[in-house]
């Protein structure tokens, strides 16, 4: 599930905000899959976390998406190239 997204709409200022933000969501969530955090991104997960040097930082949450995105041969398309290209064999497509 997007948690991003959600969270977004359990954020909202005011009713009517969460209103448009849920509708915005569900559309969202209606059109583009979730793929699945099984075993086998699990692993992945792992392998990607305990490769970080110990000096470097990322995200919890960008390792999920790293690892799901690689076990499915998926690029990772972000505003935040630089945590994701510290984890080997994450492709990166830069959001400007």
């Amino acid at each position: 599930m997007p948690t991003a997204l959600l969270v977004g709409v359990q954020r909202a200022q005011t009713d009517a905000q969460r209103i448009r933000r849920t509708a915005f969501v569900e559309s969202i969530l209606a059109s583009i899959p979730a793929l699945p955090f099984d075993q086998k991104v699990a692993r992945i997960h792992a392998q990607l976390l305990a490769a970080i040097p110990r000096n470097e930082t990322v995200g919890a949450h960008d390792i999920q998406i790293a690892a799901t995105a690689v076990c499915h041969d998926f690029p990772v398309l972000t505003q935040n190239g630089k945590d994701f290209r510290k984890l080997a064999g994450v492709t990166v497509l830069d959001f400007a």
